[in-house]
């Protein structure tokens, strides 16, 4: 699975789960973001100019501008474990994995394997008044029993919001699970974590912007970037282009492997230099094709490389 749960149910139990927590954060304490920022308050800044793109100095290469995007390049999903979507029906511990989905009869899940010594684990939403997501281990075999709750700690401010559930979800190397959580603040925002199975640790990478431009919405992307490495990128600080047109102001392209198995930010992308529309490698060289969508039809479009064979 790439990057998460895109289905036209998904979108609308999306939709409820937003209304709801804007429902009742309206009810309650409005004071978050207004005070301080919230928990990352620190990636809003003020009203300098925007920074330019820039790639980690263990990269030891730059970006180079680019006629044409190569045919040869190619864009292939990680082979990170077995990590699934999955439907579950009942409340644990007595709850199960079924086949298929059905409003109000199961709730959407995403499921991963045993892997360095962590049991099979599911992640699962809970609606209700105040909607989450729940983690649980698993037994083994085809129909496997819920063994175990996980603690589902993601930051001091988890405890003043209104609600939270998984938006996306998708498995990296190295045993580490990459979730995007949708939760209310008061307002509906997206966030970025990564869980590590094996510390049982949650770490936030950031606020998120979903990419508007296509539908269905898409949180992140995976790419292998070696048999055991993958490249996830995501988009942060949203830029209205024009009416219900929006662009991402930063993507962000981070490296995970056995060498940073905590993940290397390769790429700070900004806009001037376009949102990421196609990607790919051509041996260790990974190439981007971009567009700027304040400026589509007159020069907003890009090709990049940039060689990656320090960090791979």
């Amino acid at each position: 699975m790439q990057s998460g749960w895109f289905g036209p149910e998904r979108r609308a139990l999306l939709g409820g789960v937003v209304l709801m927590a804007a429902l009742l954060a309206a009810c309650g304490d409005a004071s978050g973001d207004q005070k301080g920022g919230g928990m990352f308050g620190f990636l809003k800044g003020g009203k300098e100019a925007p920074a330019a793109s820039r790639v980690a100095p263990e990269v030891g290469a730059a970006l180079v501008r680019q006629t044409a995007f190569p045919a040869a390049a190619v864009a292939a999903a990680p082979a990170a474990g077995d990590c699934r979507e999955v439907a579950v029906r009942g409340q644990p511990p007595a709850a199960a994995l079924v086949d298929r989905f059905v409003p109000g009869e199961s709730v959407l899940g995403f499921r991963v394997g045993a892997q360095g010594g962590v049991p099979p684990l599911v992640f699962f939403d809970v609606p209700g008044r105040q909607p989450r997501f729940e983690l649980w281990e698993l037994g083994p075999g085809a129909t496997p029993a819920f063994v175990k709750p996980r603690p589902v700690q993601l930051g001091e401010a988890q405890a003043r919001w209104a609600g939270f559930n998984l938006a996306a979800a998708g498995c990296l190397p190295g045993g580490r699970i990459a979730l995007a959580v949708h939760y209310a603040d008061p307002a509906p925002k997206d966030a970025l974590y990564l869980y590590d199975g094996a510390a049982q640790q949650f770490r936030a990478l950031g606020r998120l912007e979903p990419d508007a431009s296509r539908l269905p919405l898409r949180y992140f992307d995976l790419l292998a970037a070696a048999p055991d490495a993958a490249l996830l990128r995501y988009g942060s600080d949203g830029v209205r282009v024009a009416a219900e047109t929006y662009a991402r102001g930063r993507e962000h392209l981070w490296l995970f492997s056995a060498r940073h198995p905590q993940g290397l930010e390769v790429v700070d992308l900004a806009l001037a230099d376009g949102n990421v529309r196609r990607w790919g490698f051509v041996g260790k060289t990974l190439w981007l094709e971009t567009e700027d969508l304040r400026t589509r039809g007159k020069g907003g479009a890009f090709v990049w490389s940039l060689d990656l064979s320090r960090v791979l």
